[in-house]
C-alpha cells in the first residue's frame, strides 16, 4: 500500500478513470493498495474471479471493477465500472504521484554545490540536488526535480 497526501473523493476519481460511479458513499481515499491489505481510504481493483474471497472481505473504500465483475459486487460499498480496472488504477497512481511531485518542493532549493550557467533560465518550484552542473541556454520548467550528481 502507497498513502499520499493528496485526498479525492469517489466522485473525483470516477472523473479521473470517465468510469460509472456506483453507490456514492461519502468516503476520502488517499491510498492505493489491493484488496487484501486495504481499509476505508484505500483505492483498489477487482478484475479476476480468483480474487472473489479478497474482493468480498476487503475493507477498500473504493473499487474499481469491470461489468463483467457486476454481478458479484458488494453492494454496499463504492464502486466504479470501467472496461479495464487496471488501467483506470495505473491512471489513479498516476495522479496521485504527479500531485506528491508537486507538493514535494515548496519554492526553489538550490544545492550549494551546483554549478549553474549565468546563461540558464530557472522557473519556480525547482529542485537541484548536490553537485549537479546546469550547462549555458538551458531551461528549466516548473517543478523540474534534478538528483544529485547530474551533469
Amino acid at each position: 500500500m502507497k498513502n499520499f497526501t493528496t485526498q479525492l473523493s469517489s466522485a473525483e476519481i470516477n472523473q479521473i478513470v470517465e468510469g460509472k460511479l456506483v453507490k456514492n458513499i461519502k468516503t476520502s481515499i488517499n491510498t492505493v493498495g489491493d484488496l487484501k491489505e486495504a481499509n476505508v481510504n484505500t483505492i483498489a481493483f477487482y478484475n479476476d474471479e480468483k480474487f472473489q474471497d479478497q474482493f468480498n472481505n476487503s475493507k477498500a473504500g473504493l473499487v474499481l471493477v469491470n461489468s463483467k465483475s457486476l454481478i458479484k459486487v458488494n453492494k454496499s460499498r463504492n464502486y466504479i465500472i470501467t472496461p479495464k480496472p487496471y488501467v483506470a488504477f495505473l491512471k489513479i497512481i498516476s495522479y496521485f504521484l504527479k500531485n506528491e511531485k508537486n507538493k514535494e518542493i515548496p519554492g526553489s532549493v538550490i544545492d550549494d554545490s551546483a554549478k549553474i550557467h549565468d546563461s540558464a533560465k530557472l522557473s519556480q518550484n525547482i529542485k537541484i540536488g548536490s553537485n549537479v552542473v546546469i550547462s549555458e541556454n538551458v531551461k528549466l520548467g516548473n517543478y523540474t526535480k534534478i538528483e544529485d550528481n547530474v551533469v
